[in-house]
């Protein structure tokens, strides 16, 4: 009788494996529009970073952190706006969708966290400036998870290429530490690991809201 019920829920916990499976692969990822949001903003302020380092750009480098602070307001705030214009689209409550939200939000939560740390070490106990480097990396590193996860729940293997240039993005910085071209190649980095994703995604959207 125990053999039983251990084979029915193993099969009970199969079923709904595949019908889990079967939704995130039938089912548009909505993201796509906040992550292009992130996306049109990091380009711009990873290479105002960088080429302020290098000297391209005649701007005092204390301007570079005040243009963090504006890109994670704006960021924040218009990713509470976006979010909200999904609530009515169709698959929004899919269990790939909540996935999707889940693992870029705490990722970013993470990130945030790491800047803040960084920003203190350096700003107060006078740490070098390449550990804000190593943010991008983790940045980078993300995109591994992320992708990886989504491309196993939705099937959808496109997001396999974003997340591979993402893993050589991250060992590249990790290599290049110190480097101000890093922040540079990030910013052309970003365009194929966010930005050309979510215009794919976009495109995939349902269009009944």
């Amino acid at each position: 009788m125990q053999k039983e019920m251990y084979v029915t829920q193993i099969l009970d916990d199969l079923k709904y494996a595949r019908e889990l499976a079967e939704q995130g692969a039938n089912t548009p990822l909505l993201g796509g529009r906040i992550g292009l949001m992130w996306g049109c903003l990091l380009v711009p302020t990873l290479l105002f970073h960088g080429l302020t380092l290098m000297e391209v750009v005649s701007v005092p480098k204390q301007y570079i952190g005040i243009v963090w602070l504006i890109f994670g307001i704006s960021g924040g705030l218009l990713t509470f706006l976006l979010g909200r214009k999904l609530d009515d689209k169709a698959g929004a409550n899919s269990a790939i969708n909540k996935v999707e939200q889940a693992t870029w939000t705490a990722t970013a939560l993470m990130l945030f966290g790491l800047a803040i740390g960084v920003a203190y070490s350096v700003i107060v106990f006078g740490k070098p400036y390449w550990l804000y480097d190593i943010i991008l990396a983790v940045a980078f590193g993300t995109y591994v998870v992320n992708y990886y996860v989504l491309t196993k729940l939705s099937g959808l293997k496109r997001l396999y290429i974003p997340m591979l240039i993402g893993f050589a993005l991250m060992v590249f910085m990790i290599i290049n530490l110190g480097q101000p071209y890093i922040y540079v190649v990030a910013a052309i980095g970003v365009l194929f690991t966010a930005v050309i994703p979510a215009l794919i995604s976009l495109k995939h959207e349902p269009k009944n809201a």
